[in-house]
């Protein structure tokens, strides 16, 4: 395997030099790039149209209102509504991952459209672990964790008004 950045010496120095080449964006990893984003921001634009008019008694969940159970993603979009009247309490009783979500997604959406600007693959290390497989299991993992312990020690009161 090559390295991305060489070390070249010039003189008394040594200094690395990128590979440009190696860094350019792939098509392929340019479609999954724009399918990260598309994703991403999703949630700032929910953000901004729940701010503009839709109210939480539009949304309901199909799963909640036949079975009577909540199901894992029960509750996200009344904590982004919430999030959005800068409601952080409330957002976090309804679904901590309301939260969650929003700070990758804000986290994400410059790295990747810098990415996609310069047509460069990026080398941040912490950054490129929130679109690595690995971060999606672990987030994964913990949603469902999350969702047993709420299930095990029973949803918040305000979760059951807002459905009632």
């Amino acid at each position: 395997m090559k390295p991305i950045f060489p070390i070249k010496k010039s003189g008394s120095r040594a200094y690395l030099e990128p590979k440009l080449k190696d860094r350019i964006l792939k098509p392929q990893e340019r479609k999954n790039r724009w399918t990260i984003l598309g994703v991403a921001s999703s949630i700032p634009a929910f953000l901004m149209l729940s701010r503009f008019g839709l109210n939480q008694e539009l949304w309901t969940c199909p799963f909640f209102k036949f079975t009577g159970i909540p199901c894992p993603s029960c509750g996200i979009t009344r904590s982004l509504i919430s999030l959005s009247q800068g409601d952080f309490k409330t957002s976090w009783e309804y679904h901590s991952f309301g939260l969650i979500l929003t700070a990758i997604a804000m986290v994400t959406i410059p790295y990747v459209l810098t990415e996609l600007s310069l047509n460069k693959n990026l080398c941040n290390p912490s950054l490129k672990f929130l679109i690595s497989r690995p971060s999606q299991w672990i987030l994964g993992i913990f949603f469902l964790s999350y969702y047993f312990y709420r299930l095990g020690m029973g949803y918040p009161d305000i979760f059951y008004e807002a459905f009632s």
